[in-house]
């Protein structure tokens, strides 16, 4: 049975490449960090290598603990993906998507965490779909108009209005299969 698109065809069969639709890539010789950044990550040879390489809409990144997968993610992101275009990066350990979580808060752009949220760290939860629910101005201010806080009707209903709205806004999408 055909997959409903490229991208998920790549996924189920992975003899199958689909070209990515990436930003030119810059120069592997030039560092990656504008002058005055101190946010950014700095990336080694190999990791500038790695993200002007890129060719497909799906790429895996893999290797040892403490080798710079987030670091190579972080600058794929950065200067690889086309504005407003979006990015599910996937990690079979909790402690990598915090690690890129922290990474990526650098980014400004909107990261939403999908996790369990005693599984991950501090900086993912932050971004977990719930956390920003509870944020969001309208539910802040239905709960804080009812007796029963964020569990009253009014906020559980403001609550489901705004998670679509919220999931929308996300360019930068984390999730575990731990």
């Amino acid at each position: 049975e055909a997959a409903a698109s490229p991208v998920l065809r790549a996924v189920m069969q992975p003899q199958y490449d689909v070209p990515g639709d990436w930003a030119p890539a810059p120069d592997p010789a030039d560092s990656f960090v504008k002058p005055g950044d101190t946010r950014s990550p700095d990336a080694n040879e190999s990791q500038r290598q790695a993200v002007c390489a890129l060719s497909c809409a799906l790429e895996k990144i893999q290797g040892p603990p403490g080798t710079g997968k987030s670091t190579t993610i972080y600058h794929i992101i950065t200067q690889r993906v086309p504005p407003g275009a979006r990015v599910l990066i996937t990690c079979s350990r909790n402690v990598a998507i915090e690690s890129i979580a922290q990474k990526l808060e650098a980014c400004n752009a909107e990261i939403l965490v999908v996790g369990a949220p005693g599984r991950i760290g501090a900086t993912a939860r932050k971004h977990l779909l719930d956390t920003k629910t509870e944020a969001h101005p309208r539910v802040r201010a239905m709960a804080a108009a009812s007796l029963g806080g964020f569990g009253s009707p009014a906020a559980l209903e403001a609550a489901a209005s705004v998670k679509g709205q919220l999931m929308e806004g996300c360019q930068l999408i984390l999730c575990t299969i731990a």
